[in-house]
C-alpha cells in the first residue's frame, strides 16, 4: 500500500522536539527570529513562508509517496 506523506504534526512552534525518540530534543521550528538562547544539539528550522525576499526554500512543496507495511 502506498499513502502520500504530507509531514508530521507539530504541536507548537519554538519548543524543541524529540523525532526520534531518545529522549534528547532534536530539532525546533520557529517563524521569524530564531529561538534564544538555543539549546544544544537542537536543529532550528524557519518555517516561515518566505525568508527575506525569496520563497523558502525548506518548505514541503510536493508530497512523496511513502510505501507502509501491509
Amino acid at each position: 500500500m502506498q499513502q502520500e506523506w504530507n509531514g508530521f504534526y507539530v504541536p507548537a512552534l519554538n519548543t524543541p522536539m524529540d523525532l526520534n525518540e531518545d529522549g534528547i530534543p532534536d530539532v525546533a521550528f520557529y517563524q521569524g527570529t530564531r529561538p534564544s538562547p538555543a539549546v544544544s544539539g537542537v536543529t532550528y528550522v524557519d518555517v516561515s513562508p518566505r525568508i527575506g525576499n525569496a520563497v523558502n526554500s525548506q518548505l514541503l512543496k510536493t508530497a512523496l509517496p511513502v510505501s507502509l507495511p501491509g
